[in-house]
């Protein structure tokens, strides 16, 4: 049986992968072809705003979320590589895979994953790009942005401006390439993409093309146990409830939890009331550096990533959360301290507060 082809789209916040994905999804739908979308988001964006995809023309929606360490294996579980694995157990087979990264993750982590597995083929690797970006070349060339340009198959640009000279814009985004030794293809964007250009966006993986991956021995092997290479160390916990938070109490737990060494980063979106009334406690918090708190009047639209706005909406469908109610948000990544001479690490993992522990504390810091 011949691999199944996957095409990863990769792209920073807001260039218009989701758009992408829509549109292929729309012009493969007359073909009654079945095809799989898995889209990868950070923690920051569960219970807020939903990607838009049109469900119904494909035969798999899934999500994956990162909880901020930049590597795969902090889904919970490894989702991503489970998902693949379970498609293959399960005998779901697909006529093409679709894997819409998120806007600050590397593409080459996710055709590590694809690539550990013979049942599946990486069919192209396309970067969208928004020509406004071209106004930030720094931001555009640097970082995470610049791993998704280095790893491109192809380069989609697309025009967000009416009346914009697209030519010139992609003469720019060439100049900008060739300072940077990148020499893939750009092709333009400010039309409905049509079958011919869809299909050549889907398989664009040039003959003799190798994705050289970053190490991630995190990664789990998809073809072999799940267990045996997967680092168990790092554990990522999510806790939403419905409720306000007592302030004391929150900021209590919050230092307990730190002061443990376990937490390696934490985001908390608390809603408190005040003497003004009803307010939300923003908590920030990177293992080494100073916890961050921050109280404000409205709930933000948006929430930071490290520099990337998240947009901040309901929660959607989530068994026994009501999104009507004050919802508290929390966004735990945890693993071993980094202090020496704490001990051996297995009883330092031991030790390591599980997600029913932390998700039964946190019910003391909720008013009645």
């Amino acid at each position: 049986m011949d691999p199944i082809p996957v095409t990863i789209i990769a792209g920073s916040f807001a260039c218009g992968k989701t758009t992408l994905c829509n549109q292929l999804l729309g012009t493969l739908g007359p073909a009654q072809r079945n095809v799989a979308v898995i889209s990868h988001r950070f923690a920051e964006e569960y219970a807020c705003q939903p990607v838009v995809l049109h469900e119904s023309h494909c035969g798999l929606l899934e999500e994956v979320y990162d909880y901020g360490s930049g590597c795969l294996c902090c889904t919970p579980g490894g989702e991503l590589n489970q998902r693949l694995n379970n498609m293959m157990m399960w005998g779901e087979r697909y006529d093409h895979v679709l894997i819409r990264t998120g806007p600050a993750a590397d593409p080459l982590l996710f055709a590590d994953a694809v690539q550990r597995s013979s049942a599946y083929r990486i069919s192209g690797l396309v970067t969208v790009v928004d020509s406004a970006m071209l106004c930030f070349s720094e931001q555009l060339v640097s970082g995470s942005s610049l791993e998704q340009l280095r790893a491109a198959d192809v380069l989609l640009l697309r025009s967000s401006k009416v009346g914009e000279d697209v030519e010139a814009a992609r003469e720019e985004l060439q100049k900008l390439l060739r300072m940077q030794d990148i020499d893939a293809p750009v092709l333009l964007w400010n039309a409905p993409i049509d079958r011919s250009v869809a299909m050549s966006l889907l398989y664009c993986r040039p003959d003799g093309r190798e994705y050289i991956c970053k190490p991630s021995s995190l990664v789990p092997n998809l073809a072999g146990n799940l267990g045996t290479i997967h680092d168990t160390n790092f554990k990522a916990i999510q806790i939403v409830e419905n409720g306000t938070a007592d302030m004391q109490a929150s900021l209590k737990w919050t230092a307990s939890l730190l002061s443990q060494g376990f937490c390696v980063r934490m985001k908390a979106l608390l809603p408190v009331q005040t003497e003004n009334g009803l307010c939300t406690l923003l908590v920030n918090a990177t293992r080494g550096h100073i916890l961050e708190q921050t109280l404000v009047i409205e709930p933000p639209t948006q929430i930071l990533m490290g520099d990337l706005k998240m947009l901040v909406g309901n929660i959607g469908q989530l068994d026994g959360v009501d999104p009507e109610k004050p919802l508290c948000r929390m966004f735990l990544l945890l693993g071993p301290p980094m202090a020496k001479g704490l001990g051996d690490l297995d009883e330092l993992l031991k030790s390591m507060p599980s997600s029913v522990d932390l998700a039964d504390s946190f019910l003391s810091v909720l008013t009645a």
